[in-house]
């Protein structure tokens, strides 16, 4: 029985070493690693908000297409720069930013390109409205560079 059990355990062990490993599992994390940069608490200081700017630069390539219905000005291609200073803009202004992935529909990597497609809940609240409030069918489009994986394009489609 005790060698049974050490087998089952040592099975279960590699098959979710596999399946972490899994290059698919990694673009999965990193996804969700972009996701957690961009959000933020209502109570969360400015300086630790700006912090936030640093880890973002180095998931983002040198230029991002985003693509989104619910900010015009948000469309377009931008410089990597641009959109922290963006971002650092948006730090300083919330009150809180929170996306999160409710449902990861794919994540299929051909080569060098990547593509994540998740259903995420998203809210961004500044003081006059919410620019971002509700569930989107959200596709990530990553690249790999030396340094790993680098956001190229994000397109945002709310699900009514």
């Amino acid at each position: 029985m005790k060698r049974i059990l050490q087998a089952a355990l040592i099975i279960l062990s590699v098959g979710g070493a596999v399946w972490w490993f899994a290059p698919e599992q990694a673009l999965i994390r990193r996804t969700n690693n972009l996701l957690d940069t961009i959000s933020f608490s209502e109570g969360t200081g400015k300086a630790a908000r700006n912090l936030k700017t640093y880890p973002l630069n180095r998931l983002l390539a040198e230029r991002v297409r985003l693509e989104t219905p619910t900010i015009p000005q948000a469309n377009g291609e931008f410089d990597r720069s641009d959109l922290g200073s963006g971002f650092n803009w948006l730090c300083n202004r919330a009150r809180q930013s929170k996306f999160k992935s409710a449902k990861v529909h794919s994540a299929a990597i051909n080569g060098d390109s990547a593509t994540v497609e998740m259903d995420l809940k998203g809210l961004v609240e500044l003081p006059a409205y919410r620019p971002v409030d509700g569930t989107f069918k959200v596709t990530f489009d990553w690249q790999r560079e030396d340094d790993g994986w680098r956001l190229v394009r994000a397109n945002w489609q709310q699900i009514p």
